[in-house]
């Protein structure tokens, strides 16, 4: 039993990822071996892909108020071994995968290193925490910070990211543009809660810098039209 190795099943929203996080198990000594891979959920319930040891989870699969926290519910609570690897880097994200019970959450910029190393720990029931969920723990947490839910936490973070409208968002993460808005509200007024008022856009980012939950580099600064000179505007009258 023991020259048994380790079986995983990749659920990704991206193919490229699923070849990369293939190529690492193959690799890996000794190799781990991926019995089945997809962008389908129902490659971890079905086939080889349900007996597998250790399920490699991507976030993203959500439906309209149904996101991906319930499929990892189930999955937890059905005896999976689960490690989240995504590109999600958000404090709340992660500390709420921790809360259902998730092995390990490895973020995708920490790299092949660890995946491998919590894919293993994952086989053997064990728990593996990664650099990114390791400062979480440590860190102390401001008492004037808002609890907000993952998912207030996420819209503003693609909303104060991505340069996107409000509809944007929606089409973005699945849900309705009046979920959204209520989200974005109710963050808000979490803010004004704690003495932190944030009544607009550019206030919302400048309080998710300040919380951790974004860097500087990521505000999106949308490009400046520069102004013709009021001398081509009327000679291009002149010709109309």
């Amino acid at each position: 039993m023991a020259d048994q190795p380790i079986t995983v099943v990749i659920c990704d929203n991206h193919d490229v990822v699923i070849d990369g996080v293939h190529g690492w198990c193959s690799r890996a000594d000794p190799p781990i071996r991926v019995i089945s891979a997809g962008t389908q959920l129902t490659r971890v319930w079905t086939g080889e892909g349900a007996q597998a040891q250790v399920v490699v989870f991507d976030l993203g699969f959500q439906e309209e108020d149904v996101h991906e926290f319930f499929h990892l519910r189930q999955l937890v609570e059905k005896g999976r071994n689960v490690v989240v690897f995504s590109a999600e880097e958000s404090a709340d994200v992660i500390l709420e995968c921790s809360q259902l019970g998730v092995r390990s959450y490895v973020t995708k910029a920490e790299g092949e290193n660890h995946l491998i190393t919590a894919i293993r720990s994952a086989a053997t029931g064990e728990k593996y925490t990664a650099p990114r969920h390791a400062g979480l723990i440590v860190a102390d947490r401001a008492p004037n910070r808002p609890q907000l839910t993952v998912q207030e936490t996420r819209v503003l973070l693609a909303w104060c990211t991505g340069g996107m409208t409000k509809a944007m968002v929606a089409r973005k993460l699945g849900l309705a543009e009046s979920t959204v808005n209520k989200y974005i509200e109710r963050a808000r007024a979490r803010y004004d809660a704690v003495g932190r008022p944030a009544r607009d856009k550019t206030t919302l980012a400048q309080r998710l810098i300040e919380d951790g939950e974004m860097h500087p580099d990521q505000v999106f600064h949308p490009r400046t039209r520069r102004k013709r000179p009021a001398r081509d505007i009327e000679r291009r009258d002149d010709s109309e």
